[in-house]
């Protein structure tokens, strides 16, 4: 059982003896539950997977599950830094539509991830997942997201309403690759 620890300056506050000041000093619990990890991978990191991210981040948050979710791509241009600065526009404003933030989002490549470290890695198409087994990412723990549709359809420079059906699409099936995760 995991207990919360109380802040450094309270830590010794109703300890009465040198008996509890000593134990109380000494308590070594973690103060929160780990966190799961989760990563979310498509090709430029700028479209689905930071839509999948943030919804993905809100399905947690909702159940109070502590997460850490990550995006990344799999394109080589990801790694100059220069052609892909943000999440594509229709990204952001689809899920500031659901409240949430993508305005910050840097695209980064996969390549700055150690693929082992996380609970879940949810891809966006068969070759995404082929790719990250070639990586070293473990098998077991990679999911496509509409897997029996072949995945994730790409709405990259096909307008906004390729976007809209493309967020339908990670709303109704996030929860299927997050099963026995969100607690």
């Amino acid at each position: 059982t995991l207990r919360t620890i109380p802040p450094a300056g309270r830590r010794n506050a109703k300890a009465t003896s040198k008996g509890e000041k000593m134990a109380n000093s000494a308590t070594k619990l973690p103060a929160v539950l780990p966190a799961v990890r989760i990563l979310i991978v498509c090709m430029g990191n700028t479209c689905r997977s930071p839509m999948v991210m943030a919804f993905a981040r809100q399905a947690f948050a909702e159940r109070g599950v502590p997460v850490i979710v990550e995006s990344a791509g799999m394109m080589d241009e990801l790694l100059d830094g220069v052609q892909f600065l943000t999440a594509n526009p229709h990204s952001i404003d689809i899920v500031a539509d659901h409240g949430l933030d993508l305005s910050k989002h840097i695209p980064r490549h996969i390549s700055v991830f150690n693929l082992s470290a996380f609970d879940r890695i949810i891809c966006v198409n068969a070759s995404v997942k082929s790719k990250l087994i070639e990586l070293g990412g473990p098998e077991g723990n990679i999911r496509i997201l509409n897997e029996a549709a072949g995945g994730l359809k790409d709405p990259y420079e096909l307008g906004r309403e390729a976007y809209d059906a493309c967020c339908v699409t990670v709303k109704a099936e996030l929860p299927n690759v997050l099963v026995g995760l969100l607690g």
